[in-house]
């Protein structure tokens, strides 16, 4: 693997000496700790800037937050001090549910290479979280979210399989077994929430949602609300509740999730055009919600009629938030960042994070593109901050499967990597189909009222900004035509490089999403031929944190992302 500079980067010796001056800028606030012996990536070291997902508190002081690599922060006095709690696992922990302050269980699980199915994992505590044990032995796929309403009843939502079709569960025995929800899941189940044992809504990918009903999925008043994936749901008493997702959408129902409609009062200017919403928390007709960037948390007293926009001082996402009451919320995110606020959401203030950017951001038109020997050394072995941006997504058949955006994270995370995002606005043809550059911009013009390649433009200098790495990593050009997509994609990143540096492009982004221009250091293209290299990078490499080559450890990764057979 050869890397090339571009008209913007001056040639360098080493890699190594590449992210010098970007470890220490973004991994300055990492924490130390001992390396576990099962994973030397999920050592308490490595969990300091692992994204975190999920969010509890069961009062004012005592909370607990969930990520990456098994991470388990908790706090006991309202997030002056987090501490890591033992998960004993190190696969992605995605939920987080808590009764009081000794009860609780924590869920997630992780992909299966090639087969891309999902192994689940469900840890419970009696003991506030000091210790966390297995708490079912069952076979199940991945949870993406679990939430407790008693002791006993609790409900799930996870990656369908051959064995649970549906992908959402429910127990009655404290999580000890799991009983599916009746009902399919195409193209899949993300979020949702229940209000009582028989009642409850979900929704998911490519704007699928749905109500349940006497513990069955009823999609027939439940039509797909837009292209991306909704990614956060709430209900309250009252037959009432929230949904969010891609595309700053906020969504009301008042009829338990049959029905959804537009909030009656419209977001702040700007917000629309430059925010992707997965964070939710609804407090009566309070409400607030947040994403990427997490620059803003939005915070409505009246049910939506009004919002304000509250800046946050920061951009890493934002992926949960969590009131325990009118006043005090938390909002967690990527890098291991923990928000707080005690005043209802009118200022937020940082508790910890694991960095503030990144070092590298690595830009690629799929996943399969994605040089994942350079995450290998970059990160899982020099240890510095590296995010993976896939921009297209390849239209196919839904499977019962392992998400494919979690697939890439998750591959990215056991290299080392702190985060990845496939973008929604710009799909692709099933794979196979050969398209030209026109072809390619045509369909993304489908979903982007003919402006595909200006929201491609305002896609990737958002992604600078909001991840401001000291590195940019992309395709190679590609002007004979050889692969139009990738040189779609090359030719993008160079442009908004320039532009993510210019205060007078994408003003918005600035004025109203509170992100700022950012000049990145170096770019550069990635060839398999090493013809004209500045820089290589072979796969025999033995990376000593990870204990193996390079081209093994990247072997095992790319197991998530491709089939066995291709």
């Amino acid at each position: 693997m050869a890397f090339f500079k571009t008209p913007f980067g001056l040639t360098i010796r080493a890699a190594g000496f590449l992210f010098v001056a970007a470890a220490r800028i973004a991994l300055g606030q990492s924490g130390g700790g001992e390396t576990k012996a099962f994973d030397p990536l999920a050592s308490d070291e490595m969990r300091a800037d692992a994204r975190l997902n999920d969010v509890c508190f069961v009062s004012p002081l005592v909370g607990w937050a969930v990520g990456d690599r098994g991470t388990i922060w908790h706090t006991a006095d309202g997030g002056r001090q987090w501490n890591l709690q033992p998960s004993g696992v190190s696969c992605p922990l995605y939920s987080v549910s808590f009764l009081n302050e000794r009860v609780g269980w924590a869920a997630g699980g992780s992909a299966q290479p090639y087969r891309h199915g999902s192994a689940g994992v469900v840890l419970a505590t009696g003991d506030g979280g000091q210790t966390w044990k297995q708490a079912s032995n069952a076979v199940l796929p991945a949870f993406r979210k679990i939430r407790f309403l008693g002791a006993k009843f609790g409900f799930a939502i996870g990656d369908a399989s051959t064995m649970f079709p549906s992908g959402a569960f429910v127990t009655e025995t404290g999580g000890l077994d799991w009983q599916p929800i009746h009902g399919d899941h195409p193209p899949g189940w993300t979020t949702g929430d229940m209000t009582e044992p028989n009642t409850g809504a979900l929704a998911g990918r490519l704007g699928a949602a749905a109500a349940v009903r006497r513990r069955t999925i009823n999609r027939d008043r439940s039509p797909n609300l837009g292209h991306g994936t909704l990614r956060g749901l709430q209900l309250v008493p009252n037959g009432y509740g929230w949904l969010v997702g891609d595309g700053a959408l906020v969504l009301l129902t008042g009829d338990w999730g049959l029905t959804w409609q537009a909030t009656p009062g419209a977001l702040p200017e700007g917000i629309p055009r430059n925010f992707d919403f997965s964070a939710l928390a609804v407090r009566g007709a309070r409400c607030w919600v947040a994403g990427t960037p997490g620059t803003r948390v939005l915070r409505t007293d009246d049910a939506g009629k009004s919002w304000t926009a509250t800046p946050t001082g920061q951009t890493a996402p934002i992926h949960a938030i969590a009131f325990v009451d009118d006043l005090h919320g938390w909002a967690v995110g990527a890098l291991g960042t923990i928000l707080a606020t005690d005043d209802g959401g009118q200022t937020w203030r940082r508790q910890r994070s694991g960095g503030t950017r990144a070092a590298l951001l690595g830009i690629f038109s799929g996943p399969e593109d994605v040089p994942l020997e350079l995450l290998a050394q970059v990160s899982g072995n020099d240890g510095y901050l590296g995010v993976v941006e896939v921009v297209n997504h390849r239209e196919e058949p839904p499977r019962r499967a392992a998400p494919l955006e979690e697939r890439l994270r998750e591959a990215v995370v056991r290299l080392g990597g702190s985060d990845a995002r496939l973008a929604w606005r710009f799909p692709l043809a099933p794979a196979g189909w050969e398209l030209d550059e026109k072809a390619v911009v045509d369909g993304w013009n489908q979903i982007n009222d003919n402006r595909g390649l200006e929201m491609l433009a305002a896609h990737l200098v958002r992604s600078i900004r909001l991840w401001r790495p000291e590195v940019v990593v992309t395709h190679s050009a590609s002007p004979t035509g050889d692969d139009p997509r990738q040189h779609l994609i090359n030719q993008a990143v160079l442009d908004a490089v320039e532009r993510a540096a210019d205060p007078t492009s994408f003003v918005d982004q600035i004025a109203e999403a509170g992100l700022e221009p950012w000049r990145v250091k170096k770019v550069y293209a990635v060839s398999t031929s090493g013809t004209d290299a500045k820089v290589s990078l072979a796969e025999s490499t033995i990376a000593d944190r990870l204990g193996r080559s390079l081209g093994e450890a990247a072997a095992d990764a790319r197991g998530l992302i491709e089939e066995r057979f291709t």
